[in-house]
């Protein structure tokens, strides 16, 4: 009959409306919780040994590698070399006699020119107070991890200085860590600076 016909419309209309709304809906974030920072390259690699286990782990280990070098140029180096994927790696010093490739010191140029850079993947953190770090555990959000192939993912961490998260390319060595293939955008300045200080007088 055509109320029959017309009741399976009205069904098939409220479904299609329904799947419709749902792909709206933001994407499930992904978030991952560090409790301490570490202050050694031996505490470095134990966490990364524990949370880059995900790929979202390996990029968060990125970060806080950008985290310590803005503290501590030489701490941070070694911390980089081993958030790397050894392709981007070549011979050198700064640890176990490698060192990130030519390339990626423009990218640690930035934080020389932005220490606050790593900062502002830590959620709770806002460029209003220079973006100075939350009390611990510092938390990082993932809007998306996306699958490229078996051992290589690409993710996207949110930011507190831009409207857009940030891709991080990861794949996974032979022991099953993930480290950062390519993660340049990490180190693109934020859109929102801090207030510029201004200096004491103390006239």
């Amino acid at each position: 009959s055509s109320s029959a016909a017309s009741d399976v419309y009205k069904r098939q209309l409220l479904f299609l409306l329904l799947a419709v709304l749902l792909a709206a809906l933001p994407a499930q974030t992904t978030a991952v919780e560090v409790t301490a920072l570490p202050s050694t390259i031996d505490e470095f690699i134990a966490l990364r040994d524990t949370l880059a286990v995900k790929p979202e782990g390996g990029a968060v280990m990125m970060v806080i590698a950008m985290l310590l070098y803005a503290e501590n140029r030489e701490l941070g180096l070694q911390a980089f070399t081993v958030a790397l994927d050894q392709s981007t790696l070549s011979a050198g010093n700064v640890y176990k006699g490698y060192q990130p490739k030519r390339g990626w010191y423009d990218s640690f140029a930035q934080i020389d020119k932005y220490p606050f850079l790593g900062k502002i993947y830590v959620q709770g953190t806002r460029s209003g107070d220079g973006y100075r770090l939350p009390a611990l555990p510092y938390r990082f959000t993932f809007t998306e991890i996306r699958k490229l192939s078996e051992d290589s993912y690409k993710v996207f961490i949110t930011s507190t200085g831009n409207n857009w998260p940030r891709p991080v390319t990861l794949v996974k060595n032979n022991r099953g860590i993930w480290k950062v293939k390519e993660g340049s955008s990490l180190f693109v300045g934020p859109t929102e600076l801090p207030p510029e200080e201004k200096p004491d007088d103390d006239l």
